[in-house]
């Protein structure tokens, strides 16, 4: 009995020691492992390494491990800060941008015009006359139309005529001179579209609802311009590109509106051509040149993205290609046919001796290819102030 006693107690007594074993033999290798861990991942380092201790009561590698946990805290706080830092900084950017932007396109303290006709001119002696012409012409109308709707109605516009010449000292938004806008654009047809990039510049310089965009040798008939805006639905005002409308396919016109891929012919645009790698038969609907209307949003968006505006050789083709993509409504003021652009209708011996021609004619927005300056002067005298 006493040596079976004995043999439970030593059996106990060595279960106590293997219990006790396995325990200290678990806490070395954790704290050990802990340590690893340490020095190879630092989000391990963020635990304490023996809870409940203070730091007095660390060993020397143990207060090692501590400062380096404390150093990592202190270089995450500085990162998080300056990547704080840098995203306010960058919305703040943003947002001045998006101040400076609104600035120039709505500034309150500028001189308001409903209506700018616009008119791209050149730099030789005969363009002066023809300006001083112009200003004769367009001078009659006293800056302003009146619309009778009715006996008690009267609808008042008003327009400013403004002169787009090219100046190489020009700064960037150029300088509006009296009825003079000087931009940095060569001079030349070929070159035309660049002062049709910088026409949209007006905003930094006049208010305005419209822009009408038109040649030195178009007689523009205000009234009739600012009849049709008028009678236009609201919501297609606000997003207006109006003129004549110029697209393949057109019955009679077959060859309008197509790209030319002859280096020799006379429309050849090797710009487009190269930029669009030849794959185009057929250019973006667009409206002639000689005459064409832009509602304000449409000017606006033209302004802040014109530096990533591609210019190509034919500058209707130009301004059809950059508002293709862009919520428009395109409004006809006549059609190819009716327009006649290349006789200078209002000029013509059949306008003054047709009556059903003239009357056929008469409510034209615009005549064009009226060159000479006589030309122009009959058309004043024909139409007055239509």
């Amino acid at each position: 009995m006493s040596q079976l006693t004995g043999r439970r107690r030593r059996g106990v007594s060595k279960s106590w020691f293997l219990l006790l074993g396995t325990f200290c033999s678990g806490v070395v290798l954790g704290i050990l492992m802990q340590r690893m861990c340490s020095e190879t991942n630092p989000m391990y380092m963020m635990a304490p390494i023996m809870p409940g201790r203070t730091v007095q009561s660390l060993g020397e590698d143990e207060q090692t491990l501590l400062q380096r946990v404390n150093l990592l805290q202190d270089q995450v706080t500085i990162f998080k800060a300056k990547a704080s830092a840098a995203v306010a900084l960058q919305q703040q950017q943003a947002k001045n941008s998006s101040r400076a932007i609104a600035e120039v396109v709505n500034d309150s303290s500028l001189p308001t015009y409903d209506m700018l006709l616009v008119v791209f001119s050149g730099d030789s002696e005969d363009d002066a006359k023809r300006r001083d012409l112009m200003r004769r012409i367009y001078g009659r109308y006293r800056g302003r139309v009146v619309l009778n709707r009715g006996k008690k109605s009267r609808k008042k516009y008003k327009f400013k005529l403004v002169f787009v010449r090219g100046r190489s000292d020009a700064p960037e938004d150029g300088v509006l001179n009296g009825d003079t806008l000087l931009i940095n654009a060569p001079d030349g047809y070929r070159n035309i579209v660049h002062k049709t990039k910088g026409m949209v510049s007006l905003l930094k310089h006049v208010n305005f609802k419209y822009l009408m965009k038109s040649d030195d040798d178009t007689f523009v008939c205000v009234q009739q311009v600012f009849h049709r805006l008028h009678n236009l639905p609201e919501e297609t005002k606000k997003k207006v590109y109006a003129g004549v409308p110029t697209h393949c396919n057109m019955p009679g016109h077959q060859m309008v509106g197509r790209v030319f891929s002859d280096p020799t012919h006379k429309w050849y645009d090797e710009r487009y051509v190269e930029h669009t790698m030849g794959s185009m038969e057929c250019y973006p609907p667009y409206h002639q040149g000689a005459g064409y209307i832009l509602s304000r949003s449409l000017v606006e968006f033209l302004y802040k993205g014109r530096d990533h505006l591609l210019t190509f050789i034919n500058e209707d083709v130009t301004m059809g290609t950059w508002l293709m993509g862009v919520d428009r409504s395109v409004v006809s003021l006549r059609d190819l046919d009716g327009a006649r652009l290349w006789e200078c209708t209002c000029a013509s011996y059949r306008f003054a001796h047709d009556a059903a021609f003239h009357k056929n004619h008469q409510n034209n927005a615009f005549f064009h290819n009226c060159k000479q300056a006589w030309q122009m002067l009959k058309c004043a005298i024909a139409m007055g102030t239509c």
